[in-house]
């Protein structure tokens, strides 16, 4: 669908149950040949040294324009 994601972590915050870390994606899907770049923001809940719960945030805006949704 798209060529290898590129990614690059520009933090990691610990918190108080967990961590977030946030970071820039980019790519270009094979179908349009357009680029996608997106900041990704993922929070991590912790519980007993574990990962209990993971949350993605992106935009989806930039994905649909990826794949010519969008104009």
């Amino acid at each position: 669908m798209a060529d290898p994601f590129r990614s690059s972590t520009k933090r990691i915050a610990p918190l108080p149950d967990g961590f977030l870390a946030t970071f820039t994606e980019a790519s270009v899907f094979r179908s349009t040949g357009l680029a996608y770049s997106s900041p990704i923001v993922i929070r991590f809940k912790v519980a007993d040294d574990q990962i209990v719960s993971l949350f993605e945030y992106y935009d989806p805006i930039a994905v649909l324009r990826a794949l010519g949704e969008l104009t």
